[in-house]
């Protein structure tokens, strides 16, 4: 205390100069942390740029609105093929009352009866895929759609009938959501109605590990799935899936056909070698010949099918969603 007080120049000297080293410390090390810092973002904005650079179109103003007007058409696309596909979708899907969809039901049985003549031109005990409703109606909060589906396969036995089809083997639909009380936008009771058997895959059984799930994309119609297996003429088969295809009234989306020709091959006969014509670069060719007392027509007839085409067709009626939004661009 006594040095202080004799040497107060010196003393004031040695306080100040370790205040400002200890600042110059806090100093240093703060600015030195937020050095470090910026130095860190500078490297990201270099980086982040190198990667525009590489990008093409590179990301001018120009480039940017070239895009715009690009994703704009694309739109204006999608919005006028949503426009198509909602024509396909019925003006109301109202509730009606259980005894006019069970009317409804009835006369359009009745009719496509009326179209295939005869005892076994459809299945036994036939209720135009509604065979479960014979004996009461559904539910009511499910004959919206459910009547929809009714007046489908109702003109679809229609075109088969105008096609020249005459024999229908079987008509099987599956049941909707409707009818189990569940709405097709519950993604979760959906996801428990079609709830897989839990049988697991040879490459999941021995990883034991579960698969990737796939990519989900939107929907933009829901589907109502159905098999029809009936019998023809070649040119009846091809009249009526022409007709399928082309209706401007109901959408129908083909995922299996098999189609099975009762007739068989034309029968064959072997042939020896006719003697060598000169006037043929090649000779005669030995092989198999249609038989001697087969015409034509009957050879053609067979190969084509004839009156013996047997078709299996697994499809869905599909009902487009109007729900769907696309974005709007200024």
């Amino acid at each position: 205390m006594t040095w202080f007080k004799e040497n107060t120049f010196l003393a004031g000297l040695l306080v100040i100069t370790g205040l400002l080293g200890a600042l110059i410390i806090y100093m240093g090390l703060k600015f030195g942390g937020t050095l470090d810092e910026r130095l860190g973002e500078i490297s990201a904005q270099e980086n982040s740029l190198k990667g525009m650079k590489g990008l093409n179109p590179y990301p001018t103003p120009a480039s940017a609105e070239a895009k715009r007007d690009s994703l704009k058409v694309l739109l204006d696309s999608a919005r006028a093929t949503q426009e198509k596909l909602l024509a396909f979708r019925p003006e109301s899907l109202e509730n009606i009352a259980n005894t006019e969809f069970s009317d409804g039901l009835s006369k359009s049985v009745k009719e496509v009866k009326d179209l295939f003549p005869g005892d076994k031109a459809l299945p036994e005990r036939f209720n135009l895929g509604f065979e479960e409703y014979a004996s009461g109606p559904p539910k009511e909060s499910a004959t919206g759609v459910l009547n929809y589906q009714r007046m489908a396969f109702d003109w679809i036995f229609r075109e088969m009938a105008a096609a020249g089809v005459k024999e229908v083997l079987n008509l099987r639909r599956e049941e909707l959501p409707a009818e189990s009380g569940v709405d097709w936008n519950d993604s979760n009771a959906m996801a428990k109605l079609n709830q897989p058997s839990g049988r697991r895959t040879t490459a999941q059984r021995g990883s034991g590990r579960s698969a990737p799930k796939a990519e989900v994309l939107p929907e933009v119609a829901h589907r109502m799935p159905f098999e029809l297996t009936f019998r023809g003429p070649e040119s009846a088969v091809r009249k009526f899936l022409q007709s399928l295809v082309n209706s401007d009234q109901y959408f129908v989306e083909a995922r299996i056909a098999r189609v099975k020709n009762e007739a068989g091959n034309p029968e064959k006969k072997k042939t020896k070698a006719a003697p060598k014509d000169d006037s043929d670069a090649f000779g005669p060719i030995e092989g198999d010949e249609p038989a001697a007392d087969a015409p034509a027509t009957q050879t053609l007839s067979r190969v084509s099918g004839g009156e013996s085409l047997t078709v299996f067709l697994r499809a869905d009626l599909l009902l487009f969603k109007a729900d769907q939004k696309f974005p709007e661009l200024n």
